[in-house]
């Protein structure tokens, strides 16, 4: 499905060109036809951040973002009057993020030239050194994997299972033997998370504590969970769309004994993983308890799939009670609250 392709070859086809140039202490080439150099800061910090989510390494959090160990890619483009220029700019440069400063090797330049020019950058996090990316159609394309995903193929594993995209962009209009405004510019990348979040809960009423034991969660993709992340405009695709994937997950020591919320005590989710977002993305949810399957959720039952939206935490809660039907709710928590009551069998 993917083809292996120079990354210098690959940024000079693509209608949007990420490009890049390197020279002494600068990672930029600095304006050598008169022009006066702008020189370009770059802020970042993660959007949309729950901690008392986050909590797997599945995910990115803000501590660790900002911790000044970690390096976010820089991609970049440039127009020059409304068009695109050929020449290269900003080519997967990796820069240190400290408190959501971020620094590099050198110095970054606005693009040379006359004229309204606009600079396009594009950042994602983790950084990859990768030589040669990926591509689809025209597309530049990173691995990224859901931390479900059952796949073995060695190619994916490595792939990233929360990354972060942003952008910015910044117009200047030099003047031939004008002086610039400012001969420094800060451009903030705001990162936001790429992949869906799913967190399920199983809990039971009062009385059963201690006599019905979770082993396993079963979770019917629509798609594969492992795919690639276009770093032009963050969005992510299955590797192979249209093919169901069944993820199973075993819960150590042979399963937990299945609890009750109280005022004092909420049970914590049994399940908290990055998943690939989709429409329609999970089909059937099933648990195993004592040895014996039951259906939480099942798309054909339901007239539909559950959503599972970029940048997002699905919160599913299951409540097992054997007496009667299985019963499933879903929780929109991030942004927006949306509650569904899913009636099922055992």
């Amino acid at each position: 499905m993917s083809k292996r392709v120079n990354i210098s070859y690959l940024f000079s086809i693509i209608l949007l060109l990420l490009t890049g140039c390197e020279q002494e202490n600068s990672q930029t080439p600095s304006p050598n036809n008169g022009e006066e150099p702008v020189e370009i800061l770059l802020s970042a910090n993660v959007m949309q951040v729950s901690a008392s989510i986050i909590t797997r390494n599945d995910f990115v959090d803000e501590t660790s973002f900002k911790d000044g160990t970690k390096q976010v890619g820089v991609f970049g483009l440039r127009t020059q009057d409304g068009s695109f220029n050929n020449q290269p700019y900003v080519d997967n440069f990796a820069f240190t993020n400290t408190n959501g400063k971020l620094s590099g090797d050198g110095h970054i330049y606005f693009p040379p030239g006359y004229g309204k020019i606009t600079a396009y950058l594009y950042g994602y996090y983790p950084y990859t050194d990768d030589t040669e990316l990926y591509r689809q159609g025209n597309e530049v394309l990173i691995r990224v994997k859901g931390g479900l995903s059952g796949t073995t193929d060695a190619k994916w594993a490595n792939a990233q299972t929360d990354p972060l995209h942003a952008t910015a962009s910044h117009t200047i209009e030099r003047i031939e033997g004008a002086t610039n405004d400012r001969s420094q510019i800060t451009l903030a990348l705001p990162f936001y998370h790429k992949m869906a979040q799913l967190q399920i809960t199983v809990e039971t009423q009062s009385g059963n504590e201690g006599k019905y034991q979770l082993q396993e969660i079963i979770t019917t993709f629509s798609e594969h969970q492992h795919g690639y992340m276009n770093v032009r405009d963050g969005v992510i695709i299955s590797a192979d769309t249209g093919k169901t994937e069944i993820c199973t997950e075993i819960l150590p020591n042979g399963g937990e004994f299945i609890g009750v919320s109280t005022i004092e005590k909420t049970v914590a989710p049994q399940s908290k993983h990055s998943v690939l977002p989709g429409t329609n993305a999970i089909k059937r949810i099933q648990i195993k308890v004592n040895g014996k399957e039951y259906e939480a959720f099942n798309a054909t039952t339901a007239g539909k799939g559950i959503n599972l939206t970029a940048g997002y935490i699905t919160a599913i809660k299951i409540n097992f009670n054997p007496s009667t039907d299985v019963q499933a709710t879903l929780d929109d928590t991030w942004n927006t609250k949306e509650e569904h009551t899913f009636d099922t069998t055992n």
